[in-house]
């Protein structure tokens, strides 16, 4: 009895089989680099994209800034040159006076518009203030003149280019008696810095929106000596009596 032959294989089939494997694994892998390529690819054309975008976005917003610029520019350089300017100074119209409730006074104003253009709209405002901390109430200029302008008039003056403001009921300025009690403490007769606030708002053609303001200070004294109720006969200063003095360098705003 002859056992059936055992196949060993064709010997040329096996290295065969092993280069197609090796073959498919290569294609495979050129394959997965070329996706990676295509990926990588795409990733930097997308950052590419963006970088252009924002490099566009910021070029953008430079030309934007730059009109608005010159635009500002233009009409800061058109309402300098088509403007009104007002001066401004202020005198008592009246006696100074202590009431229950603190202290009051008419003052009277005088002013020039000294541009080229009319103010329009022009009111005037009033204002006693008092010493805070020992000094100068420089800060109340500001403040209390901005807070004037926030409701500004709708129908006040017109002055005229070189034109003096005209005849105004004069506008009257009162201080509370908390705040004459914080510098004279108990002592009613002590004497009381006084400074009178006096303001011009006005706007022109040439820039409507806006409120523009002339702000003084001066210093109210008894013919140099200061203000006190212990020299107020019947509780009130007579006004030619009374001087509104300049405070040099610190008394004065305009805008």
């Amino acid at each position: 009895y002859d056992p059936p032959p055992i196949s060993l294989g064709d010997p040329n089939k096996e290295p065969r089989k092993r280069y197609d494997d090796l073959c498919q694994q290569i294609r495979s892998a050129e394959a997965a680099e070329a996706a990676a390529m295509d990926a990588r690819s795409q990733r930097n054309w997308s950052i590419a994209n963006v970088v252009l975008v924002l490099v566009a976005t910021i070029a953008a917003g430079i030309a934007a800034t730059y009109t608005w610029e010159q635009a500002s520019i233009g009409r800061r350089a058109l309402i300098s040159s088509q403007r009104a300017w007002m001066t401004c100074n202020i005198y008592p119209a009246n006696s100074f006076t202590f009431t229950d409730d603190g202290a009051q006074i008419g003052v009277r104003f005088e002013g020039v518009n000294v541009g080229n253009a009319p103010a329009t709209n022009v009111a005037i405002y009033a204002w006693l203030v008092t010493v805070e901390d020992g000094a100068i109430p420089i800060g109340a200029m500001q403040t209390l003149s901005l807070k004037a302008i926030a409701k500004p008039t709708a129908f006040g003056a017109t002055v005229f280019a070189n034109s003096d403001l005209p005849e105004l009921p004069g506008a009257l300025a009162k201080i509370t008696s908390s705040a004459i009690a914080r510098v004279t403490g108990s002592d009613a007769l002590a004497p009381l810095p006084v400074y009178v606030i006096g303001c011009i708002a006005y706007s022109f053609p040439s820039d409507p929106s806006t409120v523009h303001r002339t702000v003084i200070m001066k210093e109210m004294t008894v013919m140099g000596l200061p203000v006190s109720r212990g020299i107020a006969p019947d509780s009130r200063i007579s006004r030619v009596h009374l001087v509104f003095g300049d405070i040099p360098g610190i008394g004065f705003y305009a805008d």
